[in-house]
């Protein structure tokens, strides 16, 4: 009679391991990723974070939603300070399928920025009556950008594990307003 619970228990946890090794693998993965950009022609480099919510459709089929935030500080004189939101939504085609260790895909989308530039206009030495000496001055201006565009992507991701993944990304993404974001990211990633 003492036996009986110990059976018990160990029948149950047996057959939800059974459950467990019976389901399908997961189609939505979220990732986080760091990485670099420049911005405009080139002329803002900014930290990239991203963090990314994707859906697997069917074996070459993947879309995905994806929200990045971007700074960047110089002290030379053309630049101060670049801030940026982005907002993504993406398409991908595996060529080779995605169910497999390792997950190649290219992928096109769209995506709008928000981006918050504020540069130097230069230096001058000015009088200042006031004090009776020479002053530098500095014209600093602040520049608000919002857009549109498309990306260009392609991404590489490498399975560990049964759950976690490990990639690369690499993105162009031309604006409306001319302004071009270029860069690459290292991803971290887990399936849900």
């Amino acid at each position: 009679m003492k036996k009986t619970p110990f059976i018990f228990l160990f029948l149950m946890v047996f057959s939800i391991h059974l459950l467990h090794a019976q389901e399908k693998p997961s189609t939505v993965d979220f990732k986080l990723g760091m990485g670099g950009a420049r911005l405009g022609t080139g002329d803002f480099g900014l930290y990239r974070f991203e963090s990314e919510l994707t859906k697997k459709w069917n074996k070459y089929i993947s879309s995905s939603l994806a929200i990045n935030v971007g700074f960047g500080y110089s002290n030379t004189v053309g630049l101060r300070q670049a801030n940026s939101v982005h907002a993504d939504l993406n398409v991908f085609v595996s060529p080779f399928g995605n169910q497999r260790r390792n997950n190649f895909k290219i992928g096109t989308g769209i995506t709008g920025i928000y981006a918050n530039v504020t540069a130097s206009q230069g230096k001058r030495i000015v009088y200042d009556e006031i004090s009776k000496a020479y002053v530098q001055q500095e014209v600093i201006i602040t520049e608000t950008r919002r857009a549109g565009g498309f990306s260009m992507i392609i991404e590489d991701e490498i399975s560990v594990g049964t759950r976690y993944l490990l990639g690369i990304k690499i993105i162009i993404q031309p604006y409306s307003n001319s302004d071009i974001l270029s860069g690459a990211n290292l991803k971290l990633g887990i399936r849900l």
